[in-house]
């Protein structure tokens, strides 16, 4: 089990470790807290037993709205650094959108449409000042950080399938509302499509470059890994939190020439 801060009560953890080859990058999704063992939970932007969230755009999160879901915290990154520099960053969803009508399995092509009759999603994560789906006092929209529109630059997502599992995707083409695609897309297997109010989480960039709109700062980063063949890294000092009840973290090395080896512990605290 990883280190934990005192006086946390800990719902859970979570541990993974990735080899990369050549210049594949490292991604490792901390996904949100499953539940207690059982039927996983599952993330609805539509739950009809949630209160109305104050919000840009108001949603009845039910993740957002119960302790139950836990905050994120990573509580170690130890990387095993290759003959290339690398730099490590640690991604918090930037925004988040649904889907209203859910989506199929075996599909990479998000269908196009807005509001709550789409059968794609619902908006554009990356349009903070209309879109922002996180609580802000007065439900005003955040002012200090630029909108950054959904598209292949700005491609970083996740979702959870039917089954409970959540996945790590990337926008290939497109954007909102015009021709998105998705790269991997939902799996052709039982349990593999998106439920009807099912959350997509928004990263962005994968140069760590977007602003968060609740902290008006980038993507946290270690600096770069000195590039010494076979030598264990702490990458990470302390602990890092998400910010919200229920958000997943993002854990990303693009390596190079070389490629680092990456292992992630976590858990999910109550607050």
């Amino acid at each position: 089990m990883p280190m934990t801060s005192p006086g946390i009560p800990v719902l859970g953890t979570y541990g993974h470790g990735i080899v990369a080859s050549g210049t594949t990058a490292a991604t490792i999704l901390i996904p949100p807290y499953p539940g207690p063992p059982g039927p996983p939970f599952l993330y609805n932007a539509q739950a009809l037993n949630s209160p109305l969230l104050g919000a840009v755009s108001a949603t009845k999160a039910n993740w957002l709205t119960s302790p139950q879901f836990g905050l994120t915290r990573i509580s170690s990154i130890l990387a095993n650094a290759s003959s290339t520099a690398h730099t490590v960053f640690i991604f918090r969803p930037l925004n988040w959108t649904y889907f209203p009508a859910g989506l199929a399995k075996n599909i990479t092509a998000i269908p196009n449409g807005s509001g709550a009759s789409s059968t794609g999603i619902f908006d554009d994560p990356g349009i903070y000042s209309t879109n922002y789906k996180y609580p802000t006092p007065g439900a005003v929209a955040p002012s200090t950080v630029a909108d950054a529109a959904i598209s292949s630059t700005n491609l970083n997502v996740c979702y959870q399938l039917s089954d409970g599992v959540w996945q790590f995707d990337t926008i290939a083409s497109g954007t909102f509302n015009s021709s998105l695609t998705l790269t991997t897309g939902t799996p052709n297997r039982a349990g593999g499509a998106i439920l009807p109010g099912a959350p997509m989480f928004y990263f962005g960039a994968i140069a760590g470059t977007l602003k968060d709109p609740a902290t008006g700062l980038v993507a946290w980063t270690n600096g770069t890994l000195v590039s010494v063949v076979n030598t264990i890294q702490d990458v990470l000092v302390g602990e890092y939190s998400a910010m919200h009840t229920g958000d997943p973290l993002l854990v990303y090395d693009a390596n190079g020439t070389g490629a680092d080896s990456i292992v992630v512990q976590a858990y999910y605290g109550q607050w």
